[in-house]
């Protein structure tokens, strides 16, 4: 099988590449790619842990699909890989690119997270969210895993986006996932886009791995059925 085009871009360049003028070979292809996609999906993460994938968008449709990649570099630099994948493929990516290592469930999780410790994440803050979750287990039993995992900071707050491109051509988010994960154990976090615009605590909710992963499949799932605004 030829080789597929697969390109490395210094920096974040997601959100214009697709859109960029003067691209040749297969830099062309794939933001040709991009243009033509009518689905894609955003999976982004925040995690003390520098080898985790930042931020993924994947432009979905049938045939030839396009992933997008940001992460750091072991030198702690940023950069972008863009490639194409088959259709078929794009639950095995999204599965790699997500935080779903096995876990024990050892739910001994608090009910809820303060809003502010929510909006760091989704802000992609490691450190801030670092230090408020830290602060934030010294509420709870020091013996717990969910504590441990706080202070050791072993975690990943992890948001997947199923956006619909309109008429207009710009994508907008139609369904959302967020969860928080530690060693021990998965949560469901009821967070909108936005946290501020919600009281002071976000409730989450125990997930075992399998029920994760189905609302996963969800939001990759083609349904060519879904309305555009």
């Amino acid at each position: 099988m030829p080789d597929r085009p697969h390109i490395i871009i210094p920096g974040d360049v997601t959100s214009s590449f697709a859109t960029s003028e003067g691209l040749t070979g297969d830099a062309d292809h794939l933001a040709a790619l991009m243009r033509t996609a009518r689905s894609r999906l955003v999976i982004a993460t925040t995690s003390p842990d520098a080898s985790q994938c930042r931020q993924a968008l994947i432009w979905m449709q049938a045939g030839p699909c396009v992933v997008a990649r940001t992460a750091t570099t072991p030198d702690g630099d940023t950069e972008t890989h863009i490639y194409q994948i088959d259709n078929e493929e794009i639950p095995h990516v999204t599965a790699a690119i997500s935080p779903l290592t096995p876990n024990p469930a050892v739910f001994d999780g608090p009910p809820v997270l303060p809003t502010a410790i929510v909006y760091a994440a989704q802000q992609g803050t490691t450190e801030q969210t670092a230090q408020l979750l830290e602060n934030y287990s010294s509420y709870g039993p020091s013996d717990s895993a969910f504590a441990q995992a706080l202070v050791a900071q072993r975690w990943a707050y992890t948001t997947w986006i199923r956006e619909e491109r309109t008429k207009k051509g710009s994508f907008v988010p139609t369904s959302t996932l967020s969860t928080f994960i530690t060693p021990a154990a998965a949560y469901r976090v009821e967070a909108p886009l936005f946290a501020p615009s919600t009281g002071p605590h976000i409730p989450i909710h125990p997930i075992y791995n399998t029920q994760l992963w189905a609302l996963i499949t969800y939001l990759f799932a083609l349904s060519p059925e879904r309305k555009l605004p």
